[in-house]
């Protein structure tokens, strides 16, 4: 086996003295390393008389601007633009490629070329000379990247992570801002926010509300949903003719022709009537069916597709009342459910004796009301009152504080729970004798009371309003109550088919000659009337303040 070896030095000046004997020229070896750098030096020397060889542009297109970089990365044979802002980052050009840049600050478009892909991680921009910041040239390479022996920039491992160059930044993977205007306050110049939210005051005793006319609303809109009601078939002496009376046990009963039955009690007499009729005489859509639980229910639509639910027992009590939107939405406007279930739990419930249970269980012993509300705004004289002393009343909390809810019954049958508030008398709606039908010719003496009501409800939709009936002392007892019933009822009709005032807002009950405004037994305008007041702050919390 061969081995390698190095001839010594000593051995070519042996060789060397031997040729030289002889007269032949001698050329001595050099090391290895010495012929390395012998021919190192001799190719610079080649190099120094050769051209140089022009080096690559750098993004000649935004040579004057000072704002090229790229925002692509081209491998091979492929085209990239890019532009910086302000001389932040340079283009490095690799391989076959070509590069196009635009300048922003500058003066002067251009394209250039070179060997190679734009990559936006570059070095800044020399600054331009008719710039006037100062500072020096960073050639350090951004926050990310390592920098190589041969000078180059050296990507991270999770450099394939990183986004391209984005316009308007430095960096390759630096987002560009977002260029959003900040929220307008009330006051700030910027256009691009809507004016501020205009919030009208609360519809309380001295608010704005108040100053605010009502306008009656489209007579076409209200006829569209609501009809006149139909006069009556029947005269008051056909009525009395067909009253049927009946007892059972210590209740005794008298039931007329519309549903309507006089309930008398201890000493107490009182009317009920069917309240889904009101619905239907005035509604173009009612419409009645019967409930799997034995209720029956009266629906009627309005324009947007709302709904008005009425549900009573067989008996025309009111068990409850809604108003469901087109969503689906359901707000309970009256609820009597629970109390009609502590009236009758655990009790016989025979024909009759459930009128006469209603009646017992909702009559409430207090006191009368001690109030430091003058006169002449506790009653409101309806031919003297001003449009804001009938909307104050309308409007006003309880003149006593309330220890708790009251049912709707609680509220009809107790005289003194209704005296906790306020209310407006109406003695200008005549009636003929014997008769409930109101006048057209009355009409516009309503109109006054409809403005009333329908500016509260424009505050709070599912306010209640009680419409009660009067009569003087004149004539039978039975006759004056069933004449004062059905009067309240005709005028909540033409409230809602005239003035549009929604139906589920009202509630009506007549008492005859039991609560005289003047106490005499003869003929008295002023007890022949109509008396609205707000009640819904009775049936719950919510409304008292």
């Amino acid at each position: 086996m061969t081995k390698n070896w190095r001839r010594s030095p000593a051995i070519d000046v042996v060789i060397a003295v031997a040729l030289a004997g002889l007269g032949a020229p001698v050329a001595l070896a050099e090391p290895a390393d010495q012929r390395v750098e012998v021919a190192a030096s001799a190719k610079n020397a080649d190099d120094k008389d050769k051209p140089k060889k022009p080096k690559a542009p750098r993004n000649q297109g935004g040579a004057d601007g000072g704002d090229g970089s790229g925002d692509a990365s081209t491998p091979n044979a492929s085209k990239g633009t890019g532009a910086a802002r302000d001389g932040d980052a340079s283009v490095e050009v690799k391989k076959a490629g070509s590069a196009k840049g635009q300048a922003r600050d500058g003066k002067a478009k251009g394209s250039g070329s070179g060997q190679g892909q734009l990559q936006g991680y570059g070095k800044p921009a020399k600054p331009r000379n008719d710039d006037k910041r100062t500072g020096s040239r960073d050639d350090r390479p951004p926050s990310g990247q390592l920098r190589t022996s041969k000078g180059g920039n050296k990507k991270p491992a999770d450099a394939a992570k990183l986004k391209a160059p984005t316009k308007g930044s430095g960096y390759a993977n630096t987002p560009a801002p977002r260029n959003t205007a900040p929220l307008n306050t009330g006051g700030s110049g910027y256009t691009n926010t809507p004016p501020p939210r205009t919030v009208a005051p609360a519809n309380t005793r001295g608010s704005g509300y108040a100053n605010v006319p009502w306008k009656r609303p489209d007579p076409v809109v209200v006829k569209r949903t609501y009809k006149a009601p139909p006069k009556p078939v029947v005269r008051f002496d056909d009525v009395k003719r067909d009253r049927k009376v009946e007892t059972v046990k210590n209740v005794r009963l008298y039931r007329e022709p519309d549903r309507r039955v006089i309930i008398k009690q201890d000493n107490r007499v009182f009317i009920n009537h069917d309240e889904s009729d009101r619905f239907r005489r005035i509604s173009r859509s009612a419409r009645t069916a019967r409930r799997s639980d034995g209720y029956n229910e009266t629906i009627i639509v309005r324009d947007g597709g709302v709904r008005i639910i009425n549900v009573v027992d067989d008996d025309g009590y009111l068990v409850y009342r809604a108003r469901r939107d087109r969503y689906g939405r359901e707000t309970i406007i009256i609820d009597n459910r629970r109390h009609r279930e502590r009236s009758f739990s655990g009790r016989d419930v025979a024909l009759g004796v459930g009128a006469g249970l209603v009646l017992g269980a909702a009559l409430v012993a207090l006191a009368p009301p001690v109030h430091a509300v003058p006169p002449d705004k506790y009653v409101v004289d309806y031919g003297r009152a001003s449009d804001e002393d009938v909307y104050e009343a309308l409007t006003a909390p309880p003149v006593e504080r309330l220890d708790r809810d009251y049912s709707l019954d609680e509220i009809r049958y107790s005289e003194p729970l209704r005296e906790r508030m306020r209310r407006v008398d109406l003695d200008t709606v005549t009636f003929d004798f014997g008769s409930w039908e109101v006048g057209e010719g009355e009409y516009g003496a309503l109109e006054k009371i409809a403005g009333g009501i329908q500016r509260a409800l424009d505050h709070n939709a599912d306010e209640v309003f009680l419409i009660e009936g009067h009569t003087d002392a004149v004539g039978d007892e039975d006759d004056n109550l069933s004449l004062s019933d059905r009067r309240a009822q005709s005028v909540a009709e033409i409230l809602t088919a005239e003035f549009g005032v929604p139906p589920e807002n009202l509630v009506t009950q007549g008492y005859g000659e039991q609560f005289l405004k003047i106490p005499t037994d003869g003929p008295e305008r002023a007890n022949r009337r109509i008396v609205v007041r707000r009640i819904s702050p009775l049936m719950s919390e919510k409304f008292r303040n």
